[in-house]
């Protein structure tokens, strides 16, 4: 559905917050990127009566245009010419200074014109809704401030404006494996910022995962986008500095290096987090990008087993014996990927987090952040063939497990499955 956007920025908290940067993007852009991502027309820039006021004439045309392509346009408009403006298509109301989950905006939009997003405790106080045409045209006054329109908003009757309660809103994230209810926040001051950047660095973070990426890696990852995202450093060159780190690793390896490679195999480990969190707290998200990453992690981890199994047939009296557990890693990972994909597309939702039972075996299988560091204690203590031999028979029990279960809970009714799925609890 087409919308445009009027995003309140005339009242003193919207208008000094909407300047205020988390992650050193300021919240006016962020809303911007946010519209624009959600397919957005025009978005209006409602400001004060008078003369625009120095903090909001940072001109769309300063801020990373990439992200805001999609946008036909971005005005300022006063409030006293609100009653000029010609509105024609569903608009959707914002608040300059609210930093919205964007699950509210889409749930929003989803619901259709006329809907306000509300909670049973606060009212419409969250300061989101859609509204048609023509019930703008009726509410809009000759001068309109924010407050008044949200004051006629929350006297309308249910049956003239939809009420959606932000607690029906599915707190289920597919693409993250993970719950996580929606928030709203008002950013106001440097706490307001600071909590809403915790909140951002946290929604960022994917869970069901294996326990380096999720007990381990967490800390270093948010410190480095904490740091990257105050610079122009974008999340595809991020992703560009892990695959130079990456292949690099595979040379140390293809040289003989196995410690120092391994190590460096372990520090992608952690930049492997950082372009993902920063594009999504940065709202820099790309399809295409996110697609070649997941094809070079693929890649690049390959390519170290089957240069460790080279090195290794070259260095001692083993033979083929390490090119053949080369083979068999690829081959019992793509098995592995296999079942876990099929399940994905047929259940649509990810194995990793189906049940309780997948979630814990998820913190140890056979996965490139386990086999690392088995890998790199078998090159330290010098028994690299031995530790090459159990990441080669871990991979054949994780690729048999989640076959296993995939077909298994295939042949169970979706419904039998579905108090269990995402809740924590084992379906056995």
């Amino acid at each position: 559905m087409s919308f445009d956007v009027l995003l309140f920025a005339d009242e003193k908290a919207s208008l000094e917050g909407s300047t205020i940067r988390l992650y050193g993007v300021s919240m006016l852009e962020r809303h911007l990127r946010v519209f624009a991502s959600l397919g957005a027309g025009s978005v209006t820039v409602v400001c004060p009566s008078g003369d625009t006021p120095e903090a909001l004439r940072e001109h769309p045309d300063r801020f990373d245009a990439r992200w805001l392509a999609s946008l036909s346009a971005v005005v300022y408009a006063k409030t006293d010419d609100l009653g000029n403006h010609n509105f024609s298509a569903p608009c959707l109301l914002a608040d300059a200074h609210h930093l919205y989950d964007p699950r509210l905006v889409e749930a929003v939009i989803a619901a259709g014109p006329n809907t306000a997003l509300a909670d049973p405790q606060i009212g419409l106080s969250r300061r989101l809704a859609l509204l048609d045409a023509g019930t703008l045209k009726r509410l809009v006054s000759s001068e309109m401030s924010a407050s008044t329109l949200w004051e006629q908003l929350e006297e309308m009757s249910p049956v003239l404006l939809r009420r959606l309660n932000i607690q029906t809103i599915n707190p289920y994230i597919v693409n993250l494996r993970r719950t996580l209810p929606p928030f709203w926040l008002p950013v106001r001051s440097a706490a307001d910022a600071h909590a809403g950047e915790a909140r951002l660095i946290d929604a960022a973070q994917k869970g069901a995962l294996d326990w380096p990426a999720q007990y381990v890696h967490p800390p270093f990852e948010n410190r480095l986008v904490r740091l990257i995202s105050r610079t122009a450093v974008t999340p595809n060159q991020v992703t560009v500095l892990t695959n130079v780190v990456a292949f690099f690793a595979t040379g140390l390896l293809a040289s003989g290096l196995l410690i120092a490679g391994f190590v460096a195999a372990a520090l992608v480990g952690v930049l492997d987090g950082v372009d993902g969190k920063l594009a999504r707290v940065t709202v820099r998200c790309s399809r295409v990008g996110g697609q070649v990453e997941h094809i070079l992690d693929i890649v690049y981890e390959l390519s170290w087993y089957w240069v460790l199994g080279w090195v290794l047939s070259q260095s001692g009296d083993n033979g083929t014996w390490s090119l053949a557990l080369s083979g068999g890693v690829t081959v019992l990972y793509f098995a592995g990927r296999a079942a876990t994909g099929l399940f994905k597309l047929r259940r649509k939702v990810e194995l990793f987090d189906y049940t309780a039972l997948d979630r814990a075996f998820r913190q140890i299988s056979g996965r490139r952040n386990i086999y690392v560091p088995m890998l790199l204690v078998g090159a330290l203590f010098s028994f690299p063939l031995t530790a090459f031999e159990m990441v080669a028979a871990w991979a054949g029990v994780t690729a048999l497990f989640h076959w296993i279960r995939a077909v298994w809970l295939w042949r169970q009714p979706p419904e039998n499955l579905h108090a269990a799925a995402y809740s924590g609890e084992a379906a056995s």
